[in-house]
């Protein structure tokens, strides 16, 4: 199996191409459903499609990944946990302090952000979670995910060389936090601008840690 590799196409199809419990762990940030320009894909679905969706892309990862972490959803948050738990397994919630998130509301709710952690294989650390960041992002990626949150839920959740699955790679947040956190991943995205994108990223991250190394060895 290739590693380190960022792949184009539909999850749910490119998945069918790996073994049962392929991955040690699946960290990824779905659609929400919010009318956002995603390219190909259709970011405007009526309740139930979002839910069948949601239960489609979940049973895919449920079968090649021993645990699954996803961030869910403001507006319909209630439909993608029906759906996580239902193919997954509810676990815990983690939460991420976000300051600089958007508002969605006169209480800024924006300030918290959550991660679903589902049943599973693996590290499971006797901790309760919050994560306090803020959002320095790189890219012009509708919805990018900062980079900390998820190196640190990589370090709670996975051992050192695991291999991580992102089937919704976006700007290739989860891939770049692999290489700081040394674990090998595997990201898909079906939108042929983020590949590049997130390739484009990569790439100036491992120049980077060249020069650093460099340095270092000096």
């Amino acid at each position: 199996m290739e590693i380190n590799k960022i792949l184009c196409g539909d999850c749910v199809e490119i998945l069918k191409k790996y073994p049962d419990k392929a991955f040690d762990l699946c960290i990824t940030d779905i659609p929400f459903n919010v009318n956002r320009k995603y390219g190909e894909y259709k970011d405007s679905l009526n309740e139930e499609e979002y839910y069948q969706k949601c239960v489609e892309w979940f049973t895919a990862i449920k079968r090649v990944s021993k645990r699954t972490i996803i961030k869910i959803p403001t507006k319909y948050s209630f439909i993608v946990l029906s759906a996580f738990s239902k193919t997954l397994g509810y676990l815990w919630t983690i939460i991420q302090h976000s300051p600089n998130a958007t508002s969605h509301g006169a209480f800024k709710l924006h300030l918290f952000t959550q991660y679903l952690v589902s049943k599973g294989e693996g590290k499971t650390p006797k901790t309760d979670f919050f994560i306090n960041t803020k959002n320095n992002l790189k890219t012009s990626h509708p919805a990018e995910m900062p980079v900390y949150p998820i190196m640190k839920l990589l370090e709670w959740f996975s051992e050192p060389n695991a291999l991580i699955l992102d089937p919704f790679l976006g700007s290739g947040t989860t891939a770049e936090a692999c290489l700081r956190t040394n674990r090998n991943f595997v990201g898909i995205e079906l939108n042929e601008e983020y590949v590049e994108m997130a390739k484009k990223r990569i790439k100036s991250y491992l120049e980077q840690r060249k020069v650093f190394d460099f340095f270092e060895r000096e």
